[in-house]
């Protein structure tokens, strides 16, 4: 669904135009501004704010979260405590870093797991000790470390559950 938005910044009425991003775990909408600006705002699942991807908590993710908010009556945000993950460790030439919410379902642990910029990336499921089912987004696989990082992960991930154990 498109529409348009009217927001004052900078000291000037800007208009932008939204495309809502089908999204389980975020609430997500391109906005391209009639200057030629765009960018992605989602919610952020740990604390319920507005986030310009790959930017962060701006005021202008705070605006657009707004206006947003006015004109789409949502069921309600997912609001997860992320835990984060720093490593040296490299991954290619970056360091490893990413979020994740874990919970059970059933016996089997569940990790969700976020880019650094909040983003929700995938699921991964530990199916028995050799093998972890991962669950993403059809058509939401626009972050380039996400391949190199999920083969990292089941060791990291295992790590914490023996950890929590």
């Amino acid at each position: 669904m498109k529409e348009k938005i009217r927001i004052d910044y900078n000291s000037r009425k800007s208009d932008g135009f939204v495309d809502e991003l089908f999204h389980p775990i975020h609430q997500m909408f391109k906005v391209r501004f009639d200057d030629g600006y765009e960018n992605i705002f989602f919610t952020d699942v740990d604390s319920g704010r507005w986030i310009e991807q790959d930017i962060g908590f701006t005021l202008l993710a705070e605006m657009v979260g707004e206006k947003i908010n006015s004109n789409h009556k949502s069921g309600g945000k997912i609001i997860r405590t992320l835990h984060w993950y720093h490593s040296t460790e490299k991954m290619d030439t970056s360091p490893v870093n990413f979020a994740f919410f874990h919970y059970y379902l059933g016996s089997f642990p569940v990790f969700e797991i976020y880019a650094p910029n909040r983003r929700f990336l995938f699921s991964m499921i530990l199916v028995n000790k050799d093998f972890w089912q991962v669950f993403k987004i059809e058509d939401d696989w626009s972050f380039s470390e996400s391949e190199k990082l999920m083969k990292k992960l089941p060791r990291i991930l295992e790590e914490i559950i023996n950890d929590k154990d």
